[in-house]
């Protein structure tokens, strides 16, 4: 490609965070997100008490937000780290990342809640040991201390995501830049692909497996003598 074809190609790159179309895309990508947490409610049988509800998917909502953000500022420090930012598309490492990031972020996500639970048995940190469960009456502070849970989790697994993807950036570089080939003459409809089209798909498979491990199982209640809402968090 002739030098003159690369500054063209550098000048319609796909951004993430450089102006007003890049932002109202990001937030109609929250909205799509939220509607699938109403949508998997109003599907589920049978249903969680409201409130309970509104805590476990607020932790995804959250968490995945959270995820987000993370996403964006990796896949934009990763390419001002690349050894050839000027031939790095920002969306196609957005685009690796997130795929990443519902595959096996999804099970680092579950690993890491799991060793979590055990951290949590072995310390007797009662309210990190059910997730899903508030006490009886639900408390909003055994919530908190979940959403911190779930927070360290979610930014846990990016970081380690993000050490495998700048381990492999050249080779990923090249895969995402080839991938991406045909759509480097329109960004936009790139940016739309990369963070609407496939995040919208993903997010409901990620939504529905995570909503899984994160609400509470049947068999565990104060009954089974698994938690106390009397026992102070240590």
């Amino acid at each position: 490609m002739s030098s003159n074809a690369t500054a063209i190609h550098t000048a319609n790159n796909c951004t993430l965070l450089s102006g007003t179309f890049e932002t109202l895309v990001q937030i109609a990508l929250g909205i799509v997100g939220l509607s699938v947490l109403i949508l998997k409610r109003n599907l589920e049988k049978p249903q969680r008490p409201f409130q309970v509800w509104a805590y476990d998917a607020s932790k995804q909502a959250i968490g995945a937000g959270v995820a987000h953000a993370a996403n964006l500022f990796i896949a934009i420090m990763l390419v001002k780290m690349a050894k050839n930012a000027d031939a790095t598309d920002e969306c196609a490492f957005y685009f690796i990342n997130f795929t990443l990031d519902t595959s096996l972020g999804v099970a680092l996500n579950w690993a890491l809640l799991r060793l979590s639970m055990l951290a949590a048995n072995y310390f007797n940190w009662t309210w990190l040991q059910v997730p899903g469960y508030y006490g009886n009456p639900i408390r909003t502070v055994v919530w908190l201390a979940q959403l911190l849970q779930w927070i360290v989790i979610v930014l846990t697994a990016k970081l380690i995501i993000a050490r495998f993807i700048y381990a492999a950036e050249t080779t990923l570089n090249e895969f995402g830049n080839w991938l991406f080939e045909p759509l480097s003459d329109y960004p936009k409809v790139e940016l739309l692909f990369v963070m609407v089209a496939c995040p919208c798909l993903m997010n409901m498979l990620q939504f529905w497996i995570t909503d899984n491990f994160l609400k509470k199982p049947a068999a565990k209640t104060v009954e089974d003598g698994v938690v106390d809402e009397k026992t102070p968090l240590v």
